[in-house]
C-alpha cells in the first residue's frame, strides 16, 4: 500500500493523464527536448536531499514522497551509502529512439548506484533489504522486480510502462 495520497499511475495513457503531457522535440541519442513550460511548471530540485549531499529533480506530485523515502531508507540503512541519484531525464527508454519515451522523462522514476545496480540478464543489486522494502510499501515499482532484463537502479511512481 502506497503511503501517498496520490494515486500509482498504471500505463503511460495514466501516466500523461496525471504527471502531464507535453510537446518534446527529438535530439540525438535518443534524448527529447521537453516544452519549458512544462519543466517550469512541474520539476522542482531537491537540493542535499535526505542529508545525502546530492541533489535529485523531479515532478513536483512526487518529490514529497520521494524525499521522505530517502529520509527512512537513510535511517534504517545507516551502513549503505547512496552515492550516485539521478531522475529527471527526458529520453527514450533505454535510449532507443523506437521505443516510447521513459517515466525519467516526466522525473517520476528515479536511479540509484547505478555501478552496483546494473541493467543486466539477470539481477545484479547492492541494495540491502530494507531498502528495497521501503520503497515497495510506499509504492514505488523496482526494475529489479521486472520480467526479463532487469534494471535494478530503477525505481517509478508507475507500474505497466
Amino acid at each position: 500500500m502506497a503511503a501517498s495520497a496520490f494515486p500509482i499511475p498504471h500505463g503511460m495513457k495514466a501516466v500523461r493523464a496525471q504527471f502531464g503531457n507535453f510537446n518534446f522535440t527529438e535530439l540525438s541519442g535518443a534524448n527529447v527536448d521537453v516544452d519549458d513550460t512544462w519543466e517550469a511548471d512541474n520539476l522542482v530540485m531537491l537540493r542535499n536531499v535526505a542529508g545525502t549531499g546530492l541533489n535529485v529533480r523531479l515532478h513536483r506530485l512526487v518529490a514529497p514522497e520521494f524525499e521522505a523515502a530517502l529520509k527512512e531508507i537513510v535511517a534504517a540503512c545507516p551502513k549503505y551509502k547512496i552515492r550516485m541519484l539521478g531522475g529527471y531525464c527526458p529520453r527514450h527508454k533505454m535510449h532507443d529512439v523506437k521505443r516510447e519515451l521513459s517515466t525519467h522523462s516526466w522525473g517520476i522514476a528515479f536511479d540509484l548506484n547505478w555501478d552496483k545496480n546494473p541493467v543486466a540478464a539477470t539481477l545484479i543489486t547492492d541494495f540491502p533489504p530494507e531498502l528495497i522494502a521501503i520503497l515497495k510499501r510506499r509504492g514505488w515499482n523496482w526494475g529489479g522486480d521486472w520480467k526479463g532484463t532487469k534494471d535494478s537502479m530503477h525505481w517509478q511512481w508507475a507500474t505497466g510502462c
